[in-house]
């Protein structure tokens, strides 16, 4: 097994690292997993889909999908989360690249156990040479079981064109055999929903995503967007 020498802590209670490793990948998700007991959501990025390892398992919904392991199921991903600069696709998770002013080159990604919370802090550079100052949040909360929720900051530093893309996503990463079918999709004003059911024993599943979106706010001296 390899070990991931970036990682460290402050006080003890924090996982953190300060430069993304591929060949960590799979284990990093598990390191930065959020739970509260009734469900677990992997320590991937927003905009990561099922080739990434992306993994939501919640409890008492084992499934046999394969005819041999039996196993918690993978649900559909709402808070899959893609920002676009100027129509180029941002990667949180790419090596940091200097900003404007005195900020130096940073990246990190810190699991704070003692709140639960897991965040990242990068700067980002698009090949169009726009610069991003990228912050997210996210954790599972313990007052309601059944959220788990995502904020995502975006400071641009210059003038460009932001787009936000987000849904559910329902291209699931199963680790032995497809465990969901009858997929039904439904979206209200402000709501997102998908439903399905196990194959095995037909246990139903409901993902609901509900958005909320602060208006841009230019920094002082610039007229960005």
């Amino acid at each position: 097994m390899k070990i991931n020498e970036n990682l460290s802590t402050e006080s003890g209670w924090e996982i953190i690292e300060h430069q993304f490793a591929e060949e960590h990948l799979v284990a990093a998700g598990s390191n930065f997993l959020t739970g509260n007991g009734y469900l677990g959501y992997r320590g991937t990025f927003p905009e990561w889909r099922k080739d990434r390892y992306v993994g939501c398992f919640v409890t008492d919904t084992y499934d046999n999908g394969d005819g041999k392991w039996t196993e918690l199921c993978n649900v559909p991903n709402a808070l899959y989360t893609l920002l676009k600069v100027d129509g180029e696709e941002v990667s949180t998770c790419c090596e940091p690249v200097p900003s404007t002013g005195t900020k130096a080159p940073f990246y990190c990604r810190k699991l704070d156990l003692k709140s639960g919370i897991l965040s990242l802090e990068n700067c980002w550079q698009g090949q169009n040479g726009k610069k991003l100052a990228i912050k997210t949040e996210q954790f599972a909360s313990y007052a309601d079981l059944h959220v788990i929720p995502l904020r995502y900051r975006v400071t641009a530093l210059e003038p460009c064109r932001l787009e936000i893309w987000t849904g559910i996503d329902g291209r699931i990463w199963d680790l032995n055999g497809r465990h969901l079918h009858d997929y039904l999709f439904d979206s209200g004003a402000d709501y997102l929903s998908v439903t399905a059911r196990t194959g095995e024993l037909g246990i139903r599943v409901a993902v609901l995503e509900g958005h909320t979106v602060s208006g841009a706010v230019p920094i002082p001296g610039n007229q960005g967007r």
